[in-house]
């Protein structure tokens, strides 16, 4: 089978877990929060400390993913 491995540009990286906060936020799923964060703290990926950035951003913006 195959692996799937997309190519995680920092902007494609950026977009994604800005969507993810601001879903989490939305949602007021704090347990989801904490969860990623700490997958995050613990992933070797060369942009995890920008994901961990980019998704507390959407987490504390006032910008609404679902619209």
């Amino acid at each position: 089978m195959g692996v799937h491995q997309p190519d995680h540009t920092p902007s494609y990286t950026h977009r994604n877990f800005l969507l993810e906060g601001a879903r989490v936020r939305y949602r007021a799923a704090s347990h989801g929060l904490m969860f990623l964060l700490d997958v995050l703290d613990r992933s070797t990926h060369p942009l995890a400390l920008f994901a961990q950035v980019s998704y507390l951003h959407g987490v504390l913006s006032q910008w609404n993913a679902m619209n």
